[in-house]
């Protein structure tokens, strides 16, 4: 079983990383600009792919 970060790591090249990244710093400085409170939601779909492997198939963030 891989590390979730590991995973994340994985998706697009890194490229998810890289934007969940500027998202919580973004996030990070609207709350403190607002002082209120944020959130990030990740949403990954897995579906199991050839040979019995799980292939990820999509990962959104709102």
């Amino acid at each position: 079983m891989q590390q979730f970060h590991n995973i994340i790591d994985q998706v697009r090249f890194g490229q998810l990383s890289d934007e969940l990244t500027q998202k919580i710093n973004d996030l990070t400085i609207a709350c403190s600009e607002t002082q209120k409170g944020g959130e990030i939601t990740l949403s990954i779909k897995i579906k199991p792919g050839k040979a019995g492997q799980m292939g990820q198939t999509r990962a959104l963030f709102c």
